[in-house]
């Protein structure tokens, strides 16, 4: 007589993914129905190493005697050392991230005397071991704005006319009773003081 085959299903999604692979297969052993078991790794953030992060066939599909099930197991989070990018262009601290498999980036534009886009800052140092998809933050200077300032003389009324529209925050009168007003302009295009038209 031939083997008596047995049908069954495979458990509910909670009972089996993110529990222990032991767990798992005293589960299914549990159907009777003698299951071969393939068995996978792969890398996991979410899953502790371990555990079962998925099932072929997946969750409540259907079983016969003999059937082999493919167990997905939890090899724990991908780790990497961070390279030191501080000093880098932003682009090569960027190629460097994601030749090792650093997706997860931001990149935070800072004033700084270190030369327009280079990387003056890592929210992880250099030489951590840390999973691959922890979030990189980049501080990159943006350069300093440049103040110009200048002193230049105009008459009484046009000084009154500029004041009524706020411009004026400091000035004062020469002897021959013109106002001396102190015009700054930040050459990121920031208008700090200003007297246009004249």
């Amino acid at each position: 007589l031939g083997k008596e085959i047995l049908d069954g299903s495979m458990p509910e999604e909670h009972d089996i993914i993110g529990k222990p692979q032991q767990e798992v297969t005293e589960l299914l052993d549990a159907l009777d129905l003698e299951l071969q078991y393939v068995i996978a790794e792969e890398f996991s953030s979410d899953i502790p190493a371990g555990c079962v992060i998925r099932t072929e066939p997946g969750p409540k599909a259907a079983l016969k005697t003999g059937d082999q099930v493919k167990l997905v197991i939890s090899a724990g989070p991908e780790m990497k050392k961070m390279q030191n990018l501080v000093g880098l262009s932003v682009n090569a601290a960027i190629e460097i991230l994601k030749a090792d498999d650093f997706t997860n980036y931001e990149i935070e534009p800072v004033e700084s005397d270190e030369p327009i886009d280079t990387v003056i800052e890592q929210s992880v140092a250099a030489k951590t071991e840390v999973d691959v998809n922890t979030k990189i933050i980049l501080k990159v200077s943006k350069g300093k704005p440049v103040i110009i300032s200048k002193m230049v003389t105009i008459p009484i009324p046009t000084a009154q006319e500029l004041g009524e529209d706020g411009f004026l925050e400091s000035d004062y009168t020469d002897e021959s009773g013109n106002v001396v007003l102190n015009l700054q302009l930040k050459l990121d295009g920031e208008v700090v003081h200003t007297a246009e038209g004249l």
